[in-house]
């Protein structure tokens, strides 16, 4: 037979499975590790392969940070319930509390985020004071995104500043998929695409 109880029980460990899942999902938006690493090549000259790694990590104001090899740039990056936040290059080799006080909210994820739905929404991605404000425009394809390391749900974010645009593909869980950089002052532009990631200790 069953009772009130039962059903209640039933419940509870209902609401726990999908929260804890949830929080999974959040925590894997954009994955963060020591060894990390996502494997790129470029578009438009093979012989070059560009690599993102995950190369130490330092607790700081309660969090832990990352400091990330974005293509040559160190970052110190941490996900969040409504995305990832990036804290810049650090101080030195160490991100201080200083950095984390200024840290920008990089990629935000969007209120409603279903399978093949259409979602475009702008926000200004601000950083120390006196800075000047970039534009981001973010959005989820109706089609699933396609690279050589395969097809991922998605979300593209464009980031406007000063002249450059600058193009992320992010599937969450599985981290950036596609890079695209173009400066019109310099004409310098670069189109990279995942070609695997591995979550383990880089070689």
């Amino acid at each position: 037979m069953i009772t009130k109880k039962t059903i209640l029980i039933v419940l509870a460990l209902f609401l726990l499975s999908a929260a804890s899942e949830a929080a999974k999902k959040t925590d894997e938006f954009f994955p963060l590790a020591e060894g990390y690493y996502w494997q790129f090549k470029n578009k438009n000259n093979k012989s070059d392969k560009p690599r993102i790694e995950i190369v130490k990590s330092q607790k700081m104001a309660g969090h832990t940070w990352y400091s990330t090899n974005l293509f040559g740039k160190t970052r110190w990056l941490r996900n969040a319930e409504r995305g990832l936040y990036d804290a810049g290059a650090g101080t030195g080799d160490i991100v201080t509390a200083n950095d984390v006080r200024f840290a920008k909210h990089l990629f935000q994820l969007p209120g409603l985020q279903e399978p093949g739905e259409f979602v475009e929404q702008n926000y200004e991605l601000c950083g120390r004071d006196n800075e000047p404000c970039a534009s981001v425009t973010y959005e989820v394809p109706k089609k699933k995104c396609k690279v050589p390391a395969g097809k991922f749900e998605c979300i593209v974010y464009t980031i406007n500043d000063s002249g450059t645009e600058t193009i992320w593909t992010i599937a969450p869980g599985v981290g950036p998929i596609e890079y695209r950089y173009n400066n019109s002052k310099t004409e310098i532009n670069k189109h990279y695409q995942l070609r695997k990631y591995k979550f383990k200790k880089a070689k």
